[in-house]
């Protein structure tokens, strides 16, 4: 039972990995240029760097689903591979590093997060959009198939 509530935690992660355990790292934050809409009609693009993990992404596909419901598809164009380790609580110093808790992407500006084809109203594609961005915590932005929005979220 231990075991299942370990994938259940573990939403989206990659099938094998050349390392178990990662260094940290650090967000560079050079922004890139714009990332065009490739597979769909609307989609979320970053404005800061920071550490998406995997539960976003699952959230948001979560609320973007429940609007949309059959009249689209969801397009995630980043995947969480790098992992995070945490050791338990009130445990000592030293002694290694600690256990895979989760997994993240790092995200720079100007990333293209998630893109959906949705075959419906305009205006109900732009809300599905307007929920996951708030799911999200960083500054986002909504582009559409003909011209960026001016719609900025900010968390």
């Amino acid at each position: 039972m231990e075991y299942l509530n370990q994938d259940y935690n573990m939403l989206l992660r990659p099938k094998n990995s050349k390392f178990r355990k990662a260094q940290k790292g650090r967000l560079q934050s050079k922004a890139k240029p714009i990332c065009s809409l490739e597979l769909g009609n609307y989609g979320i693009v970053a404005l800061e760097s920071f550490r998406l993990r995997a539960t976003h992404l699952e959230s948001c596909r979560l609320a973007v689903r429940r609007i949309i419901k059959r009249n689209g598809d969801i397009f995630f164009r980043v995947f969480p591979h790098t992992p995070v380790t945490k050791k338990p609580q009130e445990v000592r110093m030293g002694k290694g590093k600690g256990s895979v808790d989760h997994f993240i992407s790092r995200i720079r500006p100007n990333t293209m997060i998630l893109e959906i084809r949705f075959k419906g109203e305009p205006l109900v594609g732009l809300k599905a959009l307007e929920v996951a961005c708030k799911i999200l915590p960083v500054k986002t932005k909504i582009l559409t198939g003909e011209s960026p929005l001016n719609i900025v979220y900010d968390n």
